[in-house]
């Protein structure tokens, strides 16, 4: 089992305000502060990011999407100014506000 208090918080890219940020951060920790009830690890990391979506589509209206796992790769279109892809106790997430195809 991970010790968590040694693990810290990290942003790999950040193209949001700070404040934008500070709410995924939030919703993040709250997310992970309710992991127990979340059995295994795959549904684990599809749970959290869900959460995370919901609470940042309540927030900031549009289409929000987020990858949350310890391992992934990824290459996604977002709108300008909505994107931030950071970690919380050693799990990474990565929100974005998705590209509207026209």
């Amino acid at each position: 089992m991970m010790n968590t208090k040694m693990m810290k918080d990290e942003v790999f890219k950040q193209d949001m305000t700070d404040e934008m940020l500070s709410a995924c951060q939030r919703a993040a920790r709250q997310a992970l502060n309710e992991q127990s009830s979340y059995g295994n690890q795959t549904n684990k990391e599809q749970t959290l990011a869900s959460y995370v979506r919901k609470q940042l589509e309540k927030q900031y209206p549009g289409t929000w999407s987020c990858v949350c796992g310890q391992r992934f790769g990824s290459e996604i279109a977002y709108v300008k100014d909505n994107f931030a892809f950071f970690s919380v106790d050693g799990m990474s997430f990565m929100v974005f506000k998705a590209a509207e195809h026209r």
